[in-house]
């Protein structure tokens, strides 16, 4: 992508002069945030969910363009307005 960017080229390039040398580029490093914060992500919804006092759950499958089942589920709840 560097190749293409003038902005990341420059960005790659200096990162040597910086104290720490950390980019965070790397595949694994970006998964491991993505997991974080989708974990973040689920335990506020249940949270959310626990402090509302009423849900419900919905499912529901329909085939894509290789004719597999894809299954969508939905939570519709209370949400109580936090102060």
């Amino acid at each position: 992508m560097a190749k293409y960017c003038q902005e990341l080229r420059q960005r790659i390039n200096t990162i040597h002069l910086r104290p720490y040398h950390v980019t965070y580029l790397r595949a694994q490093s970006q998964n491991e945030f993505i997991k974080l914060i989708g974990l973040e992500v689920q335990q506020r919804i249940i949270e959310d969910v626990q402090d509302g006092g009423m849900y419900s759950v919905m499912a529901d499958t329909t085939p894509d363009v290789s004719h597999k089942d894809r299954l969508a589920n939905a939570c519709r709840y209370e949400d109580k307005m936090r102060e």
